[in-house]
């Protein structure tokens, strides 16, 4: 939704900015399921969000000890890494070129 808004916006202003079509309402859906495997491993790094079901609290989990730089390096790590996978899955399923990023 915020990728459509974000497009509808700014096109009229912005050159480089495609309006919406049918084409791009595609790409900009595969984004969003990109940027929420992000955001799903994103919060595994809450320690204190129903501990005794996630399971990603040992490998993502932000603990108090924990400086401010290491803890953003492990939210940075997090969400990269849920969004490389996500986008891997989604680059094996579609064919070359109807990939968002191709």
């Amino acid at each position: 939704f915020g990728l459509r808004l974000a497009r509808n916006i700014y096109s009229e202003k912005m050159k480089y900015v495609e309006c919406p079509t049918w084409e791009n309402s595609r790409i900009d859906m595969l984004l969003s399921i990109s940027i929420g495997g992000a955001s799903a491993l994103f919060v595994g790094t809450d320690i204190d969000y129903r501990p005794e079901e996630n399971f990603m609290k040992d490998l993502f989990g932000i603990h108090d000890e924990y400086s401010s730089v290491y803890g953003a390096f492990i939210a940075g790590c997090s969400t990269s890494i849920g969004f490389g996978v996500i986008q891997f899955a989604t680059n094996l399923i579609f064919p070359a070129g109807k990939c968002w990023i191709d």
